[in-house]
């Protein structure tokens, strides 16, 4: 019967919920959002079901009553009036969160023995390999030569461990400082709208006087077509940061992502009279990533090619084409523009770091780093993925193809 499962515990179990039901586990333990779509890290996942829970609910009366008060008196009705009143609702609510509150406690507890777990063995697996050197040091039967090479086998083994723990101590802390990253967002949105309100005000200002002097109000529309390009750009920042967390969702399309991800740079785009092309399927899917990364890619290699557009102050008709998509096992992705190309002598360094082509340019897109492309690099082959310079056509000089997985670690679109 369904009034069996009166906490709900077979049902979110079965339908695999990614988030607490009471509003009281929401408030005090709520899951992240990072961790709602890893089924590794969800408590909820490990709910417990009915078959772990026994307890008994005990409704009875005094047979005798003192005085006139009647707040024991227990009223007659069959089984579903006991659980359709206000009274049972909270009861079950209560219990309820007690079972995600142990449910919560469980997973902690699991999480912290696994990590133990981890450690335990890789200590164990360092001083296997310590004692496999000097067993090999100290072995009269290997001649020198052959001493010397495995043990740089094993001391490279050993380096390589020691070397996973630092980068996974690494990754740990860019977590937390991209937690830190999204703090500073927010605390910048509401500095940045502050600053935008009181702009708003001056160029009220300056409308009233713009009747005594036109020059008032020219600088008033001035003023106002830089609040909005701030604007857009502090709710970019916002989503952008909200967008590292959020969980992967497999029906995302790629063509409002690509729109959004270039969004920033539009209005650069329409002052300098740039053409910008987008052929992808209305069907097309996004691939399973975060949006963040996905988004991040895109806009790397746009603004990459708005540089080369930069650069080729004479070029007739400038255009960017941005195509995507998909095939049975991977979602792919390309950029070209026919602007000033990259020398030949340049294609096998613009991987590197902190090579760039574009720091000398006098525009607000010229202050490259060196890091777009490495970074690009780096984030799609971390997901087996991949990024390479093909050879253009169509009259375009450059244009950048990114591979991503249809299955990747974060799911499947």
């Amino acid at each position: 019967m369904d009034q069996d499962d009166w906490l709900m515990l077979d049902r979110d179990s079965a339908h695999n919920k990614r988030d607490w039901r009471t509003k009281l586990a929401k408030k005090h333990f709520p899951i992240s959002d990072a961790d709602k779509p890893d089924p590794a890290r969800n408590p909820m996942v490990n709910l417990v079901t009915n078959f772990q829970v026994v307890g008994a609910v005990f409704v009875n009366t005094r047979s005798r009553l003192d005085g006139d008060s009647q707040h024991m008196l227990v009223p007659s009705m069959d089984r579903q009036g006991f659980v359709e009143n206000e009274a049972f609702k909270r009861l079950r609510m209560i219990i309820r969160f007690a079972m995600e509150f142990l449910t919560n406690e469980d997973k902690k507890i699991q999480l912290r023995l696994e990590e133990e777990e981890r450690k335990r063995k890789r200590e164990e697996l360092k001083r296997e390999l310590r004692q496999a050197i000097e067993e090999i040091e100290s072995s009269k039967t290997l001649t020198r030569s052959d001493k010397k090479r495995i043990i740089t086998q094993y001391e490279t083994f050993y380096h390589d461990i020691r070397d996973l723990e630092e980068y996974d101590r690494r990754a740990r802390q860019g977590l937390e400082l991209m937690g830190f990253l999204g703090v500073l967002a927010g605390f910048m949105t509401h500095e940045h709208q502050s600053a935008l309100y009181e702009m708003e005000q001056i160029t009220a200002l300056l409308d009233q006087f713009s009747r005594q002097d036109a020059r008032f109000g020219e600088a008033a529309e001035r003023i106002r077509s830089n609040i909005k390009r701030i604007g857009e750009h502090v709710e970019y920042t916002r989503l952008f940061i909200k967008g590292i967390n959020t969980p992967v969702n497999p029906e995302l399309r790629a063509k409002p992502r690509i729109r959004h991800a270039i969004k920033p740079l539009q209005y650069y785009v329409k002052e300098q009279g740039y053409k910008v092309v987008i052929n992808a399927d209305d069907k097309v899917l996004m691939p399973a990533v975060p949006i963040a990364m996905y988004e991040g890619v895109v806009l790397n290699l746009f603004s990459n090619a708005l540089k080369a557009l930069v650069a080729a102050p004479d070029c007739k008709d400038p255009v960017i084409r941005i195509c995507a998509w998909t095939d049975a096992g991977h979602h792919y992705l390309t950029v070209c523009d026919n602007g000033v190309g990259i020398p030949e002598k340049a294609k096998n360094r613009i991987w590197d770091p902190l090579f760039t082509t574009t720091s000398s340019l006098d525009n607000p897109l010229g202050s490259g780093m060196g890091l777009g492309l490495p970074l690009v690099k780096r984030v799609l082959e971390t997901n087996n993925g991949k990024i390479e310079l093909i050879p253009p056509s169509n009259g375009f000089k450059t244009c950048f193809k990114a591979t991503f997985p249809r299955v990747t670690r974060y799911g499947r679109n």
